[in-house]
């Protein structure tokens, strides 16, 4: 009898373990936002949920190093004295426009190299309000941090801290609850994804210049940048031809590629960037041996 007690423990413990949530979190650099004159180096906190529909989340808790010889951030919640920070509230799409289900995030960054960041479900959202927002799938932006930049060259080295693919075992590190804010009530750790792309590779994207104009044709423009959804790509051929089209993001990776068809004259192309993350991308365009490139970037 003990044993299968003990056989039934166990299979309740991996079921719970197969079937609970998991919250994700990455980095992106919001070259937007980043300054390279003024060395000013700005990164996205996302996150997302996995292995289950859209949940609202609790009170949380996201703590992530850096590399202090390469960063400098000093301040916490009311008062900084070295770079800056924005809460973004999870960017809710919530029904209650006069609410927002998070307060303004806290947050303590005195210590080099460590930064915590705490969330705040509102209290009509815990009493189970309806008109919130929800994690999904889809990642959303949870604040965006910017560094002074000390070391140009190298990487910043930006690292989450705590237990990642299981359950939470660091209770200093990264943890998140569910909404019923029962500390006992967790969603996993999931997965963490760190940064490592330097400022001058980020600077090198802002300054890089572009061949807009080829042999009897040319990309007139690339509009609306930023862009949030869809944009619009402008090619004006002298005579009709196939193009490829290639996206690029901030470390040479393909994102996306197709091929469409252009006629002589001015061309508008509809293009869906809805799924990218933030950030910047070049876009390639290629007729026959030629290739003409810009760059734009996903907010």
């Amino acid at each position: 009898m003990k044993r299968l007690l003990s056989t039934f423990i166990l299979l309740l413990g991996v079921g719970l373990f197969v079937n609970a949530q998991s919250v994700n979190v990455q980095f992106t650099e919001n070259t937007a936002s980043s300054n390279c004159e003024a060395n000013l180096y700005c990164v996205d906190v996302q996150l997302n949920i996995s292995d289950a529909d859209a949940q609202v989340m609790g009170n949380a808790s996201v703590r992530f190093s850096y590399d202090p010889e390469v960063l400098s951030f000093s301040g916490r919640t009311g008062e900084i004295t070295k770079g800056s920070y924005t809460s973004k509230n999870f960017d809710p799409a919530t029904s209650c426009s006069s609410l927002s289900p998070y307060a303004p995030h806290s947050f303590d960054g005195l210590i080099p190299g460590d930064f915590l960041i705490s969330t705040l479900l509102t209290s009509p959202y815990v009493s189970g309000a309806d008109c919130t927002s929800k994690l999904s799938d889809e990642w959303t932006t949870l604040s965006t941090i910017c560094f002074e930049v000390l070391d140009n060259n190298q990487s910043p080295k930006l690292k989450v801290t705590g237990t990642q693919n299981g359950h939470v075992t660091n209770l200093a590190g990264s943890n998140f609850n569910d909404a019923s804010n029962e500390p006992s009530n967790k969603f996993l750790n999931g997965s963490f994804e760190g940064l490592s792309t330097s400022f001058s590779d980020v600077c090198e994207v802002s300054s890089n210049t572009t061949n807009l104009v080829g042999n009897g044709w040319q990309i007139v423009s690339l509009q609306p940048v930023p862009v949030q959804d869809n944009m619009t790509l402008e090619l004006q051929l002298t005579n009709a031809a196939d193009v490829d089209i290639q996206i690029f993001d901030l470390s040479g990776k393909l994102v996306q590629q197709f091929t469409r068809k252009a006629t002589a004259g001015l061309n508008q192309m509809s293009l869906d960037a809805s799924q990218y993350a933030p950030g910047a991308y070049f876009l390639s365009v290629k007729k026959g041996d030629e290739l003409l490139a810009t760059k734009f970037i996903k907010k």
